[in-house]
């Protein structure tokens, strides 16, 4: 059948479909999988306090089911023929692509369910992190279902194409990626944060119905009976949203009254107590508790007694309305309150009283929901001291406020003067272990910018640093004055306590302990960052904690020795079994390893400027989800301009964009380094596009190479589909956990590089081959 031919019908027979409805029946399967899988990962960050580490493993586990699901196609569907042709089963292709449409639809509300009880179901003590090895492989099985029949579609939808042979393949990637984009804007502009999940995968539900009904017209019985499950599905999800988060919250914090929650654009947040005390959930973890006006008092006073006259403050961090009323009661002459999250006042709402309403009202206090790094590193006021609110680096997004990079920007944003403090939760007496480790990088990294620096140790660790001599003190005589000549007068603060406050023996063992060698956190090697997470592994019990405390001493130059022959050995191993599988050599037994490792560059490239881009630019959600978009807008152009691609270049073509990803792995640090300098987001939109494009065009190649072996087109399909999710999942799980904090921007780089260019040599090796083009 010529190409003409298929854009009308697919096959001439009873049961044929027309291209544009199997196309438009993919691109709503991308729009499908992105917004559940945007759904799944935020539910999954409350389960794990907010931790980004959860978003790499679960995109990796996302990939290796998908994965899964491509390798048991050809186990599930031994005898399918093409096209409408029936299948092993009795039915044909296309009644196979509405069945599964139809229960991928219906298998999100038990997801978003098991997800929301999976605290409960885990046994996880109230404030305690989920263990490690148990949350993942209960993730693994909750996300493996939708994911196998997302990994069995695909080469579906390339059986009932096969008359078109690769171009087939092609045009499915490419609607399923445009579906990705779409769905990826729709959700980040338009329903995260405004719409509840459970609506959501209601609408999704019916959009996949009506994908599934255009593929063969269905009877008055079906339409009518999936329009009445669809209007009862969409009428009762706001109930079952309100008693599954009623379910999850009993997970996070027992007993304790939910007396408000709003699930923002950034992150999940809850409000409980009662009798005029009240306490803060943020992504399901303890935030902080209001009013507290000891804890107030006394950091105020420690904070504000550091410069001899602050004027102008800058808080930074999501706090109480009585913390900045605190510093407000000092003689300044204006506080800037930087948060990024509007809905936090908002969930407060029902325990802001009228003092609290008379401090946000009043005129010294700036409130600027902005991201607290762009804010520092681009407005043009100068401040004499800055308050950095933020908890410890546990995450990549709070690492941004640890970093040298950081530190240098706080620094061009004081006055000559300026004091920046901020406050470590490092146990007064032990610095040993990665709490000790992790103490010494956050102390040692603010002293790597700034020449003076003091602390107060205590059950955590204030840290007050300048670039100007005689500023700041440990001297509680000096610190005494300061606070008697403002006239304070606090109701639970003395300036009797600043004697206990700098025990010298304290700051001495402290002094003591950051002596000792330690990392320095920068934002293309958050050591930091890294550090938490083994903390973390150690106070959950996971015994991968010594290992990876063990590699983080390790030599990086043979780490990354280590993994290139890792990588090396398998895809030798994996080009071995391709050669037992294709008895005439045609085919490169390294074609399948070159799709996995240009996917697992793709994914690494990806998460690495998306990375990069929040640590310059600062967390700006639409621009974040911009960024995944362009990248799934340039896999689109990169499939589409495969299937126009003429016969006999197919070889040539995949070898040069094998090359140029290795290449732009290699020069990527120095890239973004160029990027950075430009002052512009613009150029991180080309980059992402530009590596989207190429990794866009490898799949549908693999496919057309690989074709010749005699492997029917949904074989193929399967088997390439598969190499490449692999690829994706491996460099999702190493590169967006491990790596980078490991490693660091530059290293991690270089073996994204060599991991193509040990398949592109076998490739190459293997020499022009002796099949033909179809």
């Amino acid at each position: 059948m010529s190409d003409s031919n298929c854009k009308n019908n697919i096959d001439p027979a009873k049961n044929s479909v027309p291209l544009k409805r199997l196309l438009f029946c993919f691109f709503i399967q991308g729009f499908f999988s992105i917004v559940i899988q945007s759904i799944l990962f935020r539910e999954f960050i409350v389960v794990y306090f907010g931790n980004e580490l959860v978003v790499g493993l679960l995109m990796g586990s996302w990939l290796l089911t998908i994965a899964l699901g491509s390798w048991l196609y050809p186990r599930i569907f031994k005898h399918g023929a093409s096209g409408g042709g029936p299948s092993e089963g009795g039915r044909d292709k296309i009644t196979w692509v509405r069945i599964l449409l139809v229960i991928l639809a219906a298998l999100p509300f038990i997801q978003v369910f098991l997800i929301r009880i999976a605290r409960s179901l885990l046994n996880v003590p109230l404030g305690l992190m989920a263990p490690f090895s148990s949350g993942i492989l209960y993730a693994f099985i909750v996300i493996a279902p939708v994911g196998i029949l997302l990994g069995m579609l695909f080469p579906l939808g390339a059986g009932i194409l096969e008359k078109t042979g690769s171009k087939g393949a092609a045009w499915l990637y490419s609607a399923e990626s445009f579906g990705f984009m779409a769905g990826g804007v729709i959700f980040s502009f338009v329903l995260a944060g405004r719409i509840p999940p459970f609506p959501v995968i209601a609408v999704i539900l019916g959009l996949m119905w009506l994908s599934a009904a255009l593929l063969r017209k269905p009877g008055l019985i079906y339409n009518a009976g999936f329009g009445l499950l669809f209007i009862a599905v969409l009428l009762f999800s706001p109930s079952l949203e309100n008693k599954t988060e009623l379910m999850r919250w009993k997970g996070l914090a027992g007993d304790l009254p939910l007396v408000n929650s709003l699930d923002t654009r950034y992150q999940y947040l809850a409000l409980t107590g009662a009798e005029g005390q009240w306490s803060l959930y943020s992504n399901g973890q303890y935030d902080f508790s209001f009013p507290d006006p000891y804890r107030n008092e006394t950091t105020t006073s420690l904070v504000m007694t550091q410069h001899p006259d602050p004027r102008e403050i800058l808080i930074v961090g999501d706090a109480p309305p009585d913390l900045a009323g605190e510093f407000l009661k000092w003689p300044v002459s204006g506080v800037d309150w930087v948060f990024l999250d509007n809905g936090l006042l908002k969930v407060m709402a029902p325990a802001i009283g009228r003092e609290e309403k008379e401090i946000l009202e009043s005129r010294l206090l700036k409130i600027r929901h902005y991201d607290g790094r762009a804010w520092v590193s681009r407005c043009n006021n100068k401040y004499d001291l800055i308050w950095m609110n933020v908890p410890s680096p546990s995450t990549a997004l709070l690492n941004r406020y640890y970093t040298v990079e950081f530190y240098m920007d706080a620094g061009r944003a004081l006055k000559k003067d300026g004091v920046i403090a901020m406050f470590l939760p490092s146990p007064e007496d032990y610095m040993a272990g990665e709490m000790g480790e992790l103490t010494r990088s956050l102390y040692n990294t603010v002293r790597k910018v700034f020449p003076y620096t003091a602390v107060s140790p205590g059950e955590g660790t204030y840290v007050f640093a300048s670039c100007s001599k005689g500023v700041i003190s440990e001297n509680p005589v000096t610190l005494m004055k300061r606070y008697k000549e403002k006239r304070i007068s606090r109701a639970n603060f003395s300036p009797v306590m600043f004697p206990q406050l700098y025990l010298p023996e304290r700051i001495a063992y402290f002094d003591r302990m950051a002596e000792k060698p330690s990392a320095i956190n920068t934002d293309s090697r958050p050591v930091s960052y890294f550090l938490e997470l083994v903390l973390w592994l150690r106070l959950t019990g996971e015994s991968s904690a010594g290992l990876l405390s063990a590699v983080h001493k390790t030599s990086r130059f043979f780490i990354m020795a280590a993994l290139v022959l890792f990588f090396g050995a398998l895809f030798f191993l994996w080009s071995m079994r391709e050669r037992r599988r294709d008895h005439s050599g045609a085919v490169s037994p390294f074609l399948l390893p070159a799709a996995a490792s240009a996917a697992m560059a793709g994914m690494g490239l990806e998460l690495m400027l998306i990375f990069s881009y929040q640590n310059i630019f600062g967390y700006l959600y639409q621009m974040i989800g911009l960024l995944f978009a362009c990248f799934m807008l340039g896999m689109s152009a990169g499939s589409l301009s495969v299937s126009r691609l003429s016969a006999g270049k197919g070889k040539l073509v995949l070898r040069l964009v094998l090359i140029i990803i290795a290449v732009l792995s290699a020069l990527m640090p120095a890239v973004l380094r160029l990027a950075a300098g430009g002052g512009s987001g613009i150029i991180f939109f080309i980059i992402v596009f530009a590596c989207g494009l190429l990794v866009g065009t490898v799949l549908p190649l693999t496919i057309r190479e690989g074709l010749p072996g005699g492997i029917l087109p949904d074989r193929q399909a399967g088997r390439v589909n598969m190499a490449d999710h692999l690829g994706g999942a491996a460099g999702a799980y190493i590169f967006g956990v491990f790596l980078v904090p490991l490693l660091g921007l530059e290293g991690s780089c270089i073996i994204l590089a060599f991991l193509v260019l040990i398949p592109l040599a076998g490739l190459a090796a293997h020499g022009v081959g002796k099949s033909k083009m179809s």
